[in-house]
């Protein structure tokens, strides 16, 4: 499954229960590929279906991930798709290791880039956390 693909897939699958669904969980909706397998179908209970459109830039990795079956909307919630995101960060690390193993030369410039990643990350979790006042009475 092409990486930049199945990332947009994921994203696209975090957005669609609210898109579906925007006010609640009613009746279970399905989601197949169209028969030309270029668009995907949103099948509800009563076997009535819209089309749902996907970038084509995603559309692989739905291509892939739905071959001939259908996969329930609620699936796409983010205890269920803690896996797919999971397989996805392990993909992404072993390219990350791939790319650098074959190209030396860019190793040093890829660490440096990612210790830049990290320390935002680090600040801005800080940030956040600073922001917010904590909720602990104090004893009387």
């Amino acid at each position: 499954m092409p990486l930049k693909a199945a990332m947009l897939m994921l994203a696209e699958m975090l957005r669609a229960p609210l898109q579906v669904y925007p006010f609640g969980f009613k009746g279970d909706k399905w989601f197949s590929l169209s028969q030309d397998k270029s668009d995907l179908l949103l099948v509800d209970e009563n076997g009535s279906s819209s089309h749902y459109h996907v970038p084509e830039k995603s559309l692989p990795a739905w291509k892939i991930f739905l071959d001939t079956k259908h996969v329930s909307v609620t699936q796409f919630t983010g205890p269920q798709l803690r896996w797919f995101a999971e397989d996805l960060r392990l993909h992404l690390a072993d390219a990350s290791h791939e790319l650098v193993s074959s190209h030396p030369e860019i190793g040093e410039k890829y660490l440096e880039i990612r210790s830049d990643i990290f320390k935002e990350i680090q600040a801005s979790t800080a940030r956040r956390s600073d922001s917010v006042a904590p909720i602990i009475k104090k004893p009387r």
